[in-house]
């Protein structure tokens, strides 16, 4: 190839990786942004709930049990994190 060429192809290239890292990182914040989102949906229903029912911290054991019943792969739902959310969704 001549120098040109190779110029001209080297900023293709350049142009390629940045467009696939801004990609990246524009998917890793609506990610994050999803999931925070998702976590103070999560602490609001049950801050609402334990409001309207006047239910105490035992509701939280109950759903910490059901969920992984229900999502057995899925992390990040114990106990101390939902209490985590619930405490998000209040402040």
């Amino acid at each position: 190839m001549e120098l040109t060429t190779l110029r001209a192809y080297q900023q293709l290239f350049d142009a390629i990786k940045q467009e696939i890292q801004q990609a990246k990182l524009t998917t890793v914040a609506a990610v994050n942004r999803n999931m925070l989102l998702s976590y103070w949906k999560v602490g609001n229903m049950i801050l609402q709930r334990q409001e309207a029912q006047k239910w105490g911290a035992k509701v939280i054991q109950q759903l910490e049990k059901d969920l992984k019943i229900a999502y057995p792969n899925l992390k990040g739902y114990s106990y101390r994190n939902l209490n985590y959310m619930r405490k998000f969704a209040f402040e």
